[in-house]
């Protein structure tokens, strides 16, 4: 596993965590930390 590779999966790791933790404990992430996660996810997923 190369870097980009590990961190790859760190991030789907920490973001499977942070849904996780939202949805047990009633937690809402703000407007902007939504807003911010799709802006992110939509660079990644967007073709080069």
């Amino acid at each position: 596993m190369n870097k980009e590779e590990a961190k790859d999966e760190l991030i789907k790791i920490l973001y499977s965590q942070v849904m996780d933790l939202t949805m047990m404990s009633k937690i809402e992430l703000g407007d902007d930390v939504i807003a911010e996660i799709k802006r992110l996810q939509d660079i990644i997923h967007a073709p080069f």
